[in-house]
């Protein structure tokens, strides 16, 4: 803008919208992000029913782009990741998800082995010390070990693994990973 130069103003038509009052805009936008919300969301579940993880992330991230706190879309999210083994990405939309609904064993178990993968190990421990499935379920029972020798307790996991390898000395897998 040099001497002589003036500013163009250009009226901008704001259009219907612009006309409404401000709570009537207020409420078309609260439609408009729930509408989102709920595309995002649906879009979501159909692409990780699809087996397409990374792109079901991304809606769901756009879904808790609008609301974090919408019912199931941290679960959502963290179970996406958690199928495509970004656990660093996957803990804190599950710690959300468990937040929200404690009593949800799948988001706990998810959660646990999210930090076995991201050296929590003490949380780990924590989240799977009263999993009822812990018990009959030897992949969860190997990773409480695993939690537990890396969180320093080993003494509690070597009676674990004595245990487990009792109860499945047939198993390739129980012995490879004890070996």
């Amino acid at each position: 803008e040099g001497p002589g130069s003036e500013a163009l103003t250009i009226p901008l038509d704001s259009g219907p919208i612009g006309a409404m009052s401000k709570p009537a805009r207020q409420a078309l936008g609260a439609r408009v992000s729930a509408t989102l919300l709920r595309a995002n969301q649906n879009l979501g579940v159909l692409l990780a029913q699809a087996g397409r993880f990374d792109r079901a992330a991304l809606a769901f991230e756009e879904a808790a782009a609008i609301d974090p706190a919408a019912p199931n879309v941290q679960y959502s999210l963290g179970v996406a990741y958690f199928n495509l083994h970004r656990y660093d990405k996957a803990a804190p939309a599950l710690t959300q998800a468990v937040a929200a609904d404690p009593k949800n064993a799948d988001a706990r178990r998810m959660l646990a082995l999210s930090c076995l993968n991201v050296d929590d190990f003490g949380r780990a421990v924590d989240l799977l010390h009263d999993d009822p499935l812990k018990e009959t379920d030897p992949s969860l029972q190997l990773a409480y070990g695993m939690a537990l020798v890396r969180s320093g307790r080993a003494a509690e996991a070597e009676a674990l693994f004595a245990k487990l390898l009792t109860a499945h000395a047939d198993s390739a897998e129980v012995n490879v990973v004890l070996g």
